[in-house]
């Protein structure tokens, strides 16, 4: 029992530290997940005589399923193109990461723990980003790019405020002011990556808030009003120099096809992207083939020479139906849709105020999240994003269950 305990402890400290060491130590994302697979592993042949496929819950063999036809693609995309085996690197780490939904079933991980940790990686963010910023003119967090780092932040924040409803729920003071301080510096931290496609993320509040309608008051609403607009003025030089930024882009593309700015340089890629779709829509170009089609579309004079260098479309969605066709964009809608639905569901079996509906209202939050950073960024195209996205889905789902089971 003590052992079993022991376990436990570990390994929810290595979750703990997925969560508060993401940004500041970026070997963090494959550290934790290579640790915890060594650990599903063991225990799998320790009770490998106990084990079985059919014991597996039907969604988790969707949603695994559904990974594997997305790892899948890529290796038909790599044999169909001819490319090269670094393309299936990343992805196929995805691998190390599955066997945690099996590891929540044989150990008690000590969810409190977890709740409490993103908190603090709420509060730690947002720490972190005022004393880099403070200490030099570069962008906080500089082991990250600033696009990637917008969105991981802007996750937390959204963490924060779904753990804070479920504090106000149960009338817990004190967690409720340590929330409400983690969704400020969460957000401010955001603000300062300068990352405006991450700020769309916001979008997802309502959903959030919809899930805890029963404690949706006045109070409630102006209290989250407060942070915004706190946060806003904390980095409203940043804010309106960003928005502005944007209005310039739009405007010098619409009157002088400019696609060598930042907002100009992706209205190209996507254009790019639409067109490659038309010419090869089943199986894609490739993703040698992409950096082909962009220069044979800059010879034409149809886009940017800037806009011609990008290996993706910054939009996962086209750099996905443009590399491997519609069949890869329906692999990607996969990755997110299923669990997503697994997701909702389970929103709608648990009780509000448990631990199995809060990890659900996280999980689906966290899904919608970054399909909105998919829409102006190939978030996907760096390993800390796939893993982002990949270990908080399969963590959340594997607590949602285990609250399930345990009746928390």
């Amino acid at each position: 029992m003590e052992k079993s305990i022991s376990i436990s402890s570990i390994l929810t400290s290595l979750i703990c530290l997925f969560f508060l060491l993401f940004l500041p130590f970026r070997p963090i994302y494959f550290i934790v997940p290579a640790i915890l697979f060594i650990t599903a592993i063991y225990f799998s042949i320790k009770n490998y005589q106990y084990l079985s496929w059919q014991q597996v819950p039907k969604e988790n063999k969707y949603f695994i399923f559904t990974i594997l036809f997305y790892i899948a693609l890529f290796v038909i995309s790599l044999i169909y193109h001819q490319g090269k085996l670094r393309e299936i690197d990343s992805i196929s780490r995805i691998l190390l990461i599955l066997p945690l939904l099996f590891l929540t079933t044989q150990i008690p991980f000590k969810q409190k723990w977890i709740v409490i940790s993103i908190l603090s990686s709420g509060i730690s963010v947002g720490c972190l980003a005022l004393i880099q910023t403070s200490l030099s003119d570069d962008l906080p967090f500089p082991n990250h790019m600033h696009i990637q780092a917008g969105g991981f932040t802007m996750s937390f924040a959204l963490f924060c405020l779904a753990i804070t409803c479920y504090a106000i729920y149960h009338h817990l003071g004190k967690w409720v002011v340590i929330g409400v301080i983690a969704i400020l510096f969460a957000l401010l931290a955001s603000f300062m990556t300068t990352s405006r496609g991450a700020w769309l993320g916001i979008s997802v509040v309502p959903v959030i808030l919809f899930y805890y309608r029963q404690i949706l008051s006045k109070k409630l609403i102006i209290g989250l009003m407060a942070i915004a607009i706190i946060s806003g003025i904390l980095a409203s030089d940043i804010l309106v120099k960003r928005w502005q930024q944007a209005h310039d882009d739009i405007t010098q593309y619409a009157q002088k096809d400019n696609g060598s700015t930042s907002v100009g340089a992706r209205f190209d890629m996507w254009k790019s992207a639409l067109l490659g779709i038309q010419e090869k829509p089943i199986l894609g170009w490739g993703k040698e083939g992409v950096l082909e089609m962009r220069k044979k579309h800059y010879e034409q004079g149809l886009i940017s020479e800037f806009a011609s260098q990008f290996g993706h479309a910054h939009n996962q969605y086209l750099h996905d139906a443009s590399t491997r066709g519609i069949i890869g964009l329906t692999a990607l809608l996969g990755i997110f849709l299923v669990p997503l639905g697994i997701f909702i569901r389970g929103i709608k079996q648990s009780v509000v105020g448990s631990f199995a509906h809060l990890w659900s209202v996280m999980g689906v939050s966290h899904i919608l999240a970054v399909m909105i950073y998919c829409l102006p960024q190939s978030f996907f195209n760096h390993n800390s994003g796939l893993n982002f996205y990949f270990f908080i889905t399969v963590l959340f789902m594997g607590l949602y269950q285990a609250a399930k089971k345990q009746k928390m």
